[in-house]
């Protein structure tokens, strides 16, 4: 009975396969979780303690979801939305009117939020288990952080045309399930901030005194999830 037990399993899982092949799914989710890197430069003259920190700031946790439908089995159309979040606090050495540096505790906590409209190829075997993923996407790219200096909260904001790039693995383990690993970068740079502090706000440009204009948000992810095949 085992023996027979076993080749019908083995006889539905080969029945899935064919199926899958057979008639190729027109509507892919994709939902990511993993490790995201800013590669932005850091100024050179950035104090090393407090280039420690931002360092620090630099990693954090990528999510991302597309959902897409498939024009051909070659390529299709769809959205993206990734968001990236990092946090952190330490003491910083920072400057003070007169040009004194004074130690002052900070704490960080950001968001960076994307969402735009996708392209995507795929490369799939015979078996249809097997599945190369492309990506391109422009679209919409939010940075928040929610900041405080001293005991004081203050808010950063800015908005800008991102971009974000993909390429990916995927293994089909049933006719409407898989798993998958992806890289992908999410890109853009903004040269203005809006500050709210106290209930004011105003806006700050990224420029420093090398006259680095544009602060990048830039970011590398490493991810993996399920799909999910309709």
């Amino acid at each position: 009975m085992k023996l027979k037990n076993f080749l019908f399993a083995l006889l539905i899982l080969n029945s899935c396969a064919f199926y899958a092949q057979e008639i190729p799914s027109k509507f892919r989710l994709a939902i990511n979780r993993g490790l995201g890197y800013r590669i932005g430069k850091i100024p050179d003259n950035t104090p090393s303690e407090n280039k420690t920190y931002i360092r620090k700031l630099k990693s954090g946790y990528s999510f991302d979801v597309e959902a897409n439908y498939m024009i051909d089995p070659a390529w299709g159309l769809g959205i993206q939305y990734s968001n990236y979040t990092s946090k952190g606090n330490t003491i910083l050495n920072l400057t003070d009117d007169l040009a004194s540096f004074i130690r002052i505790p900070v704490a960080d906590d950001i968001s960076i939020n994307y969402v735009g409209p996708q392209y995507i190829t795929k490369n799939t075997t015979e078996d249809g288990r097997h599945n190369l993923i492309a990506s391109l996407s422009f679209g919409y790219l939010n940075y928040k952080n929610d900041a405080k200096i001293g005991d004081i909260p203050l808010t950063l904001t800015a908005n800008t045309i991102g971009y974000a790039i993909g390429i990916g693995y995927e293994y089909r383990i049933a006719h409407n399930i898989g798993i998958g690993a992806k890289f992908g970068v999410v890109g853009g740079s903004v040269s203005k901030f809006k500050m709210t502090i106290e209930g004011r706000t105003e806006t700050i440009s990224s420029q420093d005194q090398q006259g680095i204009e544009r602060e990048s948000l830039t970011r590398i992810d490493v991810m993996g999830g399920l799909r999910f095949y309709l």
